[in-house]
């Protein structure tokens, strides 16, 4: 399941697909994931855009562009996958 926003629907061959935060909870590959730490997690899910000193961590093999859709998770340091499910899907 995707959604689309700001494009009408007789014209969604254009549109870019916005993946849901519940469908990467189950499949981490289809988006790049950036993760920031715990104390970011609430200004972001108060309105806030994530700034790159809020950034821990982007795997160094992959190019991310703007405007590059992502994932954000959380960073974890106490455990092997440093990261926790994807909290929100945004444009870098």
């Amino acid at each position: 399941m995707f959604f689309v926003f700001g494009y009408p629907a007789s014209d969604m061959s254009r549109s870019p697909n916005v993946v849901p935060v519940h469908t990467l909870w189950k499949k981490y590959v289809l988006l790049l994931c950036i993760t920031t730490p715990a104390s970011v997690i609430p200004v972001l899910v108060g309105g806030a855009d994530l700034m790159i000193p809020g950034v821990v961590q982007i795997p160094s093999s992959e190019t991310v562009v703007p405007p590059q859709l992502v994932a954000i998770a959380q960073y974890i340091t106490d455990s092997p996958i440093t990261r926790g499910p994807p909290l929100a899907v945004g444009h870098l």
